[in-house]
């Protein structure tokens, strides 16, 4: 858990320190969070977006403070444009996401595969002696002839 401490520490400082608080702007403070937003934490993942949120008002209050104290005319970090947390959208993995992913190299964060390719990857690891990881499964869905007539 983030404590206020830490974040200044640890992200403020680094990504805002070197500025005059009377010279800080929207656009550097909006560059500063969108640098804390890409940054790596424990266990290789992308900072959360509650954290990035604790950070921003970690942030705005110092700021408010300061220009409550007339350091600063403006809160620059009044409008920052933040990731909204949703989280991401499973898509099914078929031919046609496999082709633009071999073509582009971007793919979906979430992807589950269709039968077709949750078979070719059994199949091609039938006899490997490695572990399967954790979350490899395949379940199948209902029956399409089973399922009842929606109105």
């Amino acid at each position: 858990m983030l404590n206020y401490r830490s974040i200044v520490d640890r992200y403020l400082i680094p990504h805002l320190g070197r500025f005059r608080l009377s010279k800080l702007r929207t656009r550097t403070v909006q560059r500063a969070m969108d640098a804390v937003c890409r940054q790596v934490v424990r266990g290789g993942r992308l900072i959360s977006p509650g954290s990035v949120s604790r950070i921003r008002a970690v942030l705005r209050s110092a700021l408010s403070e300061a220009r409550r104290q007339g350091i600063v005319g403006h809160n620059p970090a009044r409008n920052l444009r933040l990731p909204n947390g949703a989280r991401p959208h499973a898509v099914v993995w078929d031919d046609e996401h496999e082709a633009v992913w071999r073509e582009t190299g971007v793919r979906s964060r979430v992807a589950v595969w269709d039968l077709d390719n949750l078979t070719r990857f059994l199949e091609a690891v039938r006899d490997d002696p490695t572990p399967r990881p954790a979350g490899v499964s395949g379940t199948p869905g209902p029956d399409p002839g089973t399922q009842p007539d929606r109105p």
